[in-house]
């Protein structure tokens, strides 16, 4: 990690813990000041990382992180962007899922899903009787989050 990328990186640390305490004490303002900052913070950590053969990596996760700010933007103003601020979110757990693939084997054969299986019906499942209309557009909502936890999980391991 170079001294930029520590610099930026302990900046987020700190501006997280602005917003924390923010939003404990329920300081809108700041709420405001923090919530984009922390992530703005993070985006500058990932543009300085793109580097080499780590730039359709780079690309695909920086792409996400801006949908991800994004999200967080639409999602605290006091407007109802609600819709606006999950389809921004689910975009970006598309780019990561692109992003975490590349040079990957996609193969099911290693079980490695069945963990993100089993935990996604569970919660699925549970809240199931409460979804109403929302049934599919949260099952489809769960189905991408959990690929991109186990393609998150499959390039780690």
């Amino acid at each position: 990690m170079s001294r930029s990328q520590l610099i930026l990186t302990w900046s987020a640390a700190v501006s997280a813990a602005g917003l924390l305490f923010s939003e404990t004490f329920g300081l809108r303002v700041l709420i405001y000041v923090f919530k984009p900052l922390t992530m703005v913070f993070i985006v500058a950590v990932a543009l300085i990382g793109m580097k080499g053969d780590r730039k359709f990596y780079g690309t695909f996760v920086l792409l996400g992180l801006l949908f991800s700010l994004l999200g967080d933007i639409l999602l605290m103003l006091p407007s109802n962007l609600f819709v606006q601020g999950l389809v921004s979110f689910l975009i970006a757990h598309l780019f990561y899922i692109l992003a975490f693939s590349k040079g990957r084997n996609l193969r099911l054969k290693t079980l490695s899903w069945l963990p993100f299986l089993l935990l996604g019906v569970l919660i699925y499942g549970f809240m199931l009787p409460s979804l109403g209309e929302m049934t599919i557009p949260v099952l489809f909502y769960m189905i991408v989050i959990l690929t991109m936890g186990w393609r998150a999980y499959t390039r780690w391991g």
